[in-house]
């Protein structure tokens, strides 16, 4: 089974949130999705998360700095959703050919963004402090 970590980067007032515009895979192509991408074999989520965050936008965090808030599977593949709040969402750049950008979330309605479809829900997810962890079973 593979295993992907996604990671949602907020400003510390939970009124931006910094997201990627993929490039890939196919279903994906031109919506935004949270950063992240594959683990490497005998890697736990939180050092992924933090290895694969710094890859795409450059900045450093350490993986004690990510929440992890929950997780989709199925036979194939697992992913593991992330959230953090830090205002060095001010420092991101793109690193790779998927830009990088900062969204405004505060009094903006999240759901006219081309989002990957799991995002419409787990960033109110993310949002709400008061979901302890979900785990969704996909068919």
């Amino acid at each position: 089974m593979k295993e992907y970590v996604v990671g949602l980067m907020f400003n510390k007032t939970m009124e931006d949130l910094l997201l990627i515009e993929k490039k890939r895979p196919a279903k994906f192509v031109g919506r935004l999705n949270g950063l992240g991408g594959l683990m490497k074999e005998m890697e736990n989520p939180h050092d992924a998360m933090s290895r694969e965050f710094e890859e795409e936008c450059g900045i450093e965090t350490k993986p004690s700095d990510w929440i992890c808030i929950g997780d989709i599977y199925n036979y194939e593949y697992k992913v593991y959703f992330f959230k953090m709040k830090s205002d060095d969402i001010l420092d991101a750049r793109t690193t790779t050919d998927e830009e990088v950008e900062i969204y405004s979330i505060k009094g903006t309605d999240i759901f006219n963004l081309d989002l990957v479809d799991a995002l419409s829900w787990i960033i109110p997810i993310a949002l709400d402090n008061n979901v302890q962890y979900f785990s969704v079973e996909i068919k």
